[in-house]
């Protein structure tokens, strides 16, 4: 629906937004808002409905897939490099 006919409609639009439901406001035929009705949907978030919208596609690796950091040796990094920093700043 464009911004124009929006504006002078606001009213009757309001009451025919059925809960949840979406409607797109355009400008010269560009949508530039979604006006979301207040209901069912009330809990879907944003991220939600960028996915729904197709403008971001979720993450598809499980959670936790990154390698544990390792907890007794330090950084791994090669011998002459920042590990050699840290080691004397460390006193070691």
């Amino acid at each position: 629906m464009g911004i124009r006919e929006l504006r002078n409609s606001l009213s009757a639009v309001l009451r025919e937004l059925r809960p949840g439901s979406v409607l797109d406001i355009t400008d010269r035929g560009e949508v530039v808002a979604h006006l979301v009705a207040a209901g069912a949907d009330r809990k879907r978030t944003r991220y939600q409905m960028m996915i729904e919208a197709g403008d971001i596609k979720p993450a598809t690796a499980p959670a936790g897939w990154f390698p544990a950091w390792p907890k007794s040796k330090g950084l791994p990094l090669p011998p002459g490099t920042a590990q050699w920093l840290i080691d004397e700043d460390r006193g070691e």
